[in-house]
């Protein structure tokens, strides 16, 4: 059986040198050098087994970089850059040396996108996969960007589609499911599942093109619930129009074969890690015009009662507030 510092002389490997982190791992703490005119952005995630997942959905370096992703999305949706991570994580007794080295494989393959690692972390026994990650980011001073302050006749728009992740653990879930649709299919709804891209680029593009983002957020929760935290603390009413929300062919085909309208799997997908954004539709043109890939949702409307709508293609609005909650539905979408 390894010891702890079996575990700690084989992830200090992953630490890379980096201008900022004056000291790294092996010592009670690590050490970032701070710059006047940043501020830091803070933000700590967690994956846990059979809560967020089953083990044998997915490869184990697949569980690295989701859950390192899980924490980046945060800080894109702050407006943040990342510099480096911290990780906690519980450790069953069948979990080789081995694995956590593909775990942490996992780490590095999406943290060399964004020139960080880990410089540091904790250890522990757990009866299953317990892995909390925390990032340290930073942004220009006063410059963050929160999900407060949506403004009437702002649009939504987001990045990329929604929808692939309910999919998929709809598959995950159902070998009978499974065997009725393709490999194709269950491949396009899967891989974002087990490798969904935070997206800290298209963020700064926006901030870089734009300095009208009114608020965002990233789609943790799903569409729907987490555009009503913005809509609660707004005090308006966001609604969204079915026929407009990005939808990929292989989310179609799996809510058909579940009997199941797409607008529902799709305003209930948690932990799609996509980025929402509201600003004025003019900021909007700006953007595309730029070409900065955003697709326009909904938009926010003066009200007496914070609520999430979807105007349906058929011309009536219903009610929608349904999304992940890790203690009333985890892995029940």
């Amino acid at each position: 059986m390894p010891t702890e510092q079996d575990f700690i002389a084989l992830v200090s490997k992953f630490f890379k040198e980096h201008p900022r982190i004056r000291l790294g791992p092996g010592d009670d703490a690590a050490v970032i050098t701070e710059i006047s005119t940043q501020e830091f952005v803070i933000s700590v995630d967690a994956m846990v087994e059979d809560v967020h997942f089953h083990r044998n959905w997915l490869e184990i370096e697949d569980l690295g970089y989701r859950a390192l992703a899980a924490a980046l999305s945060d800080i894109a949706a702050m407006g943040a850059i990342p510099l480096t991570f911290l990780v906690n994580l519980g450790i069953p007794a069948d979990f080789s040396l081995a694995n956590v080295e593909e775990l942490y494989n996992g780490f590095k393959t999406l943290g060399d996108e964004f020139c960080i690692s880990p410089s540091g972390g904790n250890f522990y026994r757990s009866p299953k996969i317990s892995i909390g990650v925390t990032v340290i980011g930073e942004v220009r001073r006063d410059m963050e960007v929160r999900r407060c302050c949506a403004q009437a006749g702002d649009v939504i728009a987001i990045t990329g589609d929604v929808g692939r992740v309910a999919a998929a653990i709809h598959l995950l879930k159902d070998p009978f499911l499974s065997q009725m649709v393709n490999h194709k299919v269950k491949a396009d709804v899967v891989s974002k599942f087990r490798r969904p891209k935070p997206r800290i680029n298209e963020m700064q593009s926006i901030l870089r093109n734009t300095s009208e983002v009114h608020a965002a957020i990233d789609i943790s929760d799903g569409l729907a619930s987490d555009i009503l935290k913005i809509a609660q603390l707004s005090g308006l009413e966001a609604v969204l129009y079915e026929e407009k929300i990005p939808v990929h062919p292989s989310v179609n085909f799996i809510a058909e074969k579940l009997h199941k309208p797409v607008w529902q799997l799709v305003a209930s997908s948690g932990e799609e890690f996509e980025l929402l954004v509201v600003l004025p539709k003019e900021e909007l043109q700006k953007l595309r015009s730029a070409n900065i890939n955003l697709t326009e949702v909904g938009e926010f409307r003066p009200t007496f009662k914070p609520t999430v709508k979807i105007r349906r293609s058929i011309g009536e609005e219903v009610e929608f507030t349904t999304g992940f909650d890790h203690f009333v539905n985890p892995l029940d979408l």
